[in-house]
């Protein structure tokens, strides 16, 4: 029997709506998000990149092990939540993406309303192998933390930001899943604290998170006419790049905006007569921040080395004389928080015992309010000075990653909409320490005033310093 235009008309819009995963063709942002293989996976983007599709997709192909670039889960049922902010949220968005996308065969008794339970919220795959019963529930935020305590997921899919609490009770119930799959997908407009701290900021430190970016024009079905118009009607240039570009918005408020490649040096030794400098951001609960650093004869600091490393103090202090060998260094710096007992039998502070391993080591100052006179300063050093065409804050970034990282990244917290009218602006206080390192260096005078006692003529070559006496 001949196929009539109409049916194959018919055959292709079933198919868009009822198995669209079998369409599936995700543009190449996607695809990298869907190689890869970590825990948490967040993909921060601009509007209409597809990331709810791609969230969808992810959901659908780990319960039904129909992936194409990653092993299953378990070998048996996998049971899959996917959240969203709401329940209109719920119907209007979720359910019709995973109805158009999930093949009626892999469903349980063959079809959408068998499989479908609106009590429960849940879809239920179908129990013949490698399935095995598979099933996505489908939640919302409003429903309160409570609603999310309890059940074993091995896949959990936050569409758009949740509550920290919610967020906290999702990987909960991974707890026990060899292979959980945390997956976030979000346009970063006006993320909370938590999604800064815990999860962009984190990211370049904790392998077990990544971070997919991406462009709204990455999306080959994206009608441009209609973005540029789109985008051309938010006033807020950092609402604007947010909704484009999927740039957080907080990153607009990055505190040093003009570090960047006239600040970066390729190591070189630092002759021995420079003054140096060791400070030391230390903390009870996480990594020690540790900055080496000397002064040139014109007044220039230079970061050479760095250790980012927790464990005793005893253990730091070996670490420190190590990495310094026979150099000798004319003023050591601590944070003054070290000052404090450490809550232990033992109540010698950590001040006290670094104290014990280097006598000459000094508070810096930490009063809250010179932390912007002290920020103004560091800017100063990092601009690059009109009459000599370079600036005063250089970073052997090869040898200092982490503080190069942290100086690009360094940011104030974002503005909440709680907080809008009596905004303040403040230093996000995570992954600062090299900063706080940095700005305590700069703002060490006597060390300052050492270098600048010890001037010479300026070479030719200012980084050939074989010519250096």
């Amino acid at each position: 029997m001949q196929v009539t235009d109409i049916q194959i008309e018919h055959e292709i819009r079933r198919r868009m709506e009822e198995e669209g995963a079998e369409l599936y063709s995700p543009h190449s942002e996607q695809e990298r998000f869907h190689r890869c293989a970590a825990p948490i996976r967040g993909i921060f983007t601009g509007n209409q990149f597809g990331k709810t599709y791609a969230g969808a997709m992810e959901t659908f192909w780990h319960v039904a092990k129909t992936h194409p670039y990653l092993p299953p889960i378990t070998e048996g049922a996998v049971n899959a939540r996917a959240c969203c902010v709401d329940f209109p949220t719920t119907q209007k968005v979720l359910i019709p993406t995973f109805q158009k996308l999930i093949p009626r065969r892999l469903l349980k008794g063959g079809s959408w309303e068998k499989a479908w339970s609106e009590k429960e919220r849940t879809i239920t795959f179908t129990s013949d192998y490698p399935i095995l019963g598979g099933t996505i529930e489908l939640m919302s935020y409003d429903q309160g933390r409570k609603r999310y305590q309890g059940a074993v997921r091995h896949l959990i899919w936050e569409d758009e930001e949740a509550p920290q609490d919610i967020h906290l009770e999702n990987i909960a119930r991974t707890l026990t899943v060899p292979d959980p799959k945390i997956i976030l997908t979000m346009t970063p407009i006006e993320p909370s604290m938590w999604i800064v701290t815990e999860i962009f900021e984190r990211a370049p430190y904790d392998e077990n998170i990544v971070i997919f970016t991406g462009n709204s024009k990455d999306n080959p079905y994206v009608n441009p006419k209609s973005l540029e118009i789109f985008i051309n009607s938010i006033k807020d240039p950092a609402e604007r790049a947010a909704r484009l570009s999927g740039e957080p918005m907080w990153r607009v408020g990055r505190i040093y905006k003009n570090y960047g490649g006239p600040n970066r040096l390729e190591w070189f030794q630092i002759p021995p007569d420079w003054p140096r400098v060791v400070a030391i951001d230390t903390h009870r609960t996480k990594e020690t921040a540790v900055v080496f650093a000397a002064w040139s004869p014109f007044g220039e600091l230079y970061c050479y080395e760095e250790i980012w490393v927790g464990g005793p103090v005893k253990r730091i202090a070996a670490r420190i004389r190590q990495k310094l060998g026979s150099q000798m260094v004319h003023l050591w710096l601590i944070d003054p928080s070290s000052d404090v007992d450490e809550k232990t039998q033992n109540t010698t502070s950590i001040f006290q015992k670094f104290s014990e391993n280097f006598p000459d080591v000094l508070k810096w100052n930490n009063d809250p309010n010179t932390v912007w006179q002290q920020i103004e300063e560091v800017r100063d050093y990092i601009q690059v000075v009109p009459e000599t065409g370079f600036p005063k804050l250089y970073v052997m970034n090869e040898a200092c990653p982490i503080t190069d990282w942290q100086l690009e990244h360094y940011t104030t917290k974002p503005k909440n909409k709680a907080d809008a009218v009596r905004y303040k602006p403040e230093p996000i206080k995570v992954k600062e320490d090299f900063c706080d390192a940095v700005r305590a260096i700069i703002d060490a005078g006597p060390v300052r005033r050492m270098a600048y006692s010890r001037r010479a003529p300026r070479n030719e070559d200012r980084f050939d310093m074989g010519g250096y006496e």
